[in-house]
């Protein structure tokens, strides 16, 4: 992981002839490890080496101004240096993959990176990864008029059926568009008895 990081380019953050901390020398190598850079896009390996060279803190200001990294790009990394260690403490509270998926859904792939990094070996690290490698690129099985015909009513109800399908799906408990279609009149019929989902009839 250290040969990959001087391959990066990474050794260039640090200052002269400065090596990197204990600390920032483990999340180097969690963050460069064999495989964790697999799916990734090609700006993430050395966003994720800055982050682990400032020890995840404010020094990586220092650094993007020193590179003079557009503003996008900076936003990017502030938001995974402010959003991961709150992610990897949700995921260890996940009851399982469905809640897992759920709170992942929509996050920054750097994000999502920074905390597997920093969630170790955890339960949370093994959720990041599943999610890494394949729950991000889950083929959807449904689409909005799917629900519609079963009488939901245009509105927010529609992308939160559609993202509780995604969450089972990534759980597993979903494989097929049998399945999904199955699994939407279900929760669909659970709406209408509680009350969540409106009747196209009002």
């Amino acid at each position: 992981a250290l040969r990959e990081a001087g391959r990066l380019g990474a050794w260039g953050l640090v200052d002269g002839k400065r090596t990197p901390r204990r600390q920032a020398s483990r999340f180097l190598a969690a963050a460069l490890a064999p495989g964790a850079l697999e799916g990734l896009g090609p700006d993430t390996p050395v966003a994720l080496a800055l982050l682990a060279l400032a020890d995840g803190t404010g020094a990586v200001e220092r650094w993007m101004d020193r590179f003079g990294l557009a503003p996008a790009r900076r936003e990017t990394i502030r938001r995974a240096r402010r959003d991961a260690p709150g992610l990897v403490a949700r995921l260890a509270r996940a009851r399982d993959r469905a809640v897992a998926y759920g709170i992942m859904q929509g996050v920054p792939e750097l994000t999502l990176a920074w905390a597997r990094t920093l969630a170790g070996g955890t339960a949370a690290r093994r959720h990041l990864d599943r999610h890494l490698r394949s729950g991000r690129h889950l083929r959807a099985l449904a689409t909005g008029d799917d629900v519609g015909t079963l009488g939901v009513p245009p509105g927010p109800a529609v992308g939160e059926l559609l993202r509780a399908l995604r969450a089972a799906q990534a759980a597993g408990q979903v494989r097929s568009r049998t399945g999904a279609l199955r699994w939407l009149r279900s929760a669909v019929a659970r709406g209408h008895a509680r009350g969540r989902i409106a009747h196209p009839t009002g």
